[in-house]
């Protein structure tokens, strides 16, 4: 996504034709106008997720965050919250005409990314990662409507159904494990449980410390309280993988004006002054920030 003399250009999937292995075409991933509300809203994809092609070939879903760039008090008015700045989005690609189904996109309330999606083996329901919010958003694939969310642990960002179609396993990138689900009643008979029968630990000892081990949980998760309201906003959600997400934010209503995400990369220990608008001099000074914009109760 660019921005240019006012204007938002889409987030674009790239369709490569794999036999030539060259570019076919993009599908552009256009700006959602629905009005701000508690459980929806503006916003452009981006941080897309893997294409995830349903088993009838017909459609693909994208999963990303929306953000909501035109928004603040500089640019219409409306300061930035906690529920109307960043939110979890699947879109919908109709494969027949190489196109977005933009009415079709979903817009999953209460998290900021969805990171991945996987169909069941027949495609009557998709599972849909929630990094932020620690749940798999359970879909009903052809409605296009969430039926119910599974909790799982810490930034869930890789899905597998297994290959008798009876399992779900999730990765929890920030617990270090792979949770199974097991999703036979939900597929066979329709019936919403789908209880927990294993949780697998990736790591033996882990490389990180203690102490950076829970500042790196801290920093993906927006379901502890402290952190933030209704599950929403991460520092991942900007900041994942400690990189930037290429917006341009109107903080005019927290007294800074417009904001680039910058780059965390290079910067470990917070050497000198933080944001691009250098209004923090000290690591800490994200307690307002997490107060003030994700809603937290703070971590002091």
């Amino acid at each position: 996504m660019t921005e240019s003399g006012g204007e938002i250009h889409g987030a674009e999937v790239v369709v490569v034709n794999g036999p030539a292995m060259g570019v076919q075409q993009t599908i552009t991933l256009r700006h959602s106008d629905m009005p701000d509300f508690e459980t929806q809203g503006r916003g452009i994809p981006n941080y897309l997720g893997a294409v995830a092609i349903s088993p009838d070939g017909q459609s693909a879903w994208v999963p990303s965050k929306q953000d909501n760039v035109k928004r603040g008090v500089l640019r219409d008015g409306q300061g930035l919250n906690f529920q109307n700045t960043i939110r979890a989005i699947s879109s919908r690609l109709d494969l027949g005409t190489v196109r977005e189904s933009p009415a079709a996109r979903i817009d999953h309330d209460n998290s900021s990314l969805a990171t991945a999606i996987v169909h069941d083996r027949l495609g009557v329901y998709m599972f849909v990662a929630l990094e932020t919010s620690r749940e798999v958003a359970v879909v009903d694939a052809h409605g296009g409507w969430e039926i119910f969310r599974i909790n799982t642990r810490r930034a869930p960002q890789g899905l597998v159904v297994s290959p008798d179609g009876e399992s779900l396993y999730v990765h929890n990138f920030m617990d270090r494990s792979i949770s199974v689900y097991d999703i036979s009643r939900l597929v066979e008979e329709g019936i919403a449980d789908v209880p927990l029968v294993a949780s697998r630990p990736t790591v033996g000892t882990d490389k990180l410390t203690a102490q950076v081990l829970q500042g790196k949980r801290l920093f993906y998760d927006a379901r502890d309280t402290r952190l933030a309201r209704d599950a929403y906003i991460s520092c991942a959600s900007c900041h994942n993988d400690g990189g930037h997400d290429g917006r341009v934010w109107d903080l005019t209503g927290f007294g800074e004006g417009l904001r680039n995400t910058v780059q965390l990369r290079g910067r470990a220990g917070a050497q000198g002054f933080l944001h691009w608008s250098n209004n923090f001099d000290e690591v800490q000074d994200f307690e307002g920030q997490i107060r003030g914009l994700a809603g937290g109760t703070g971590l002091m």
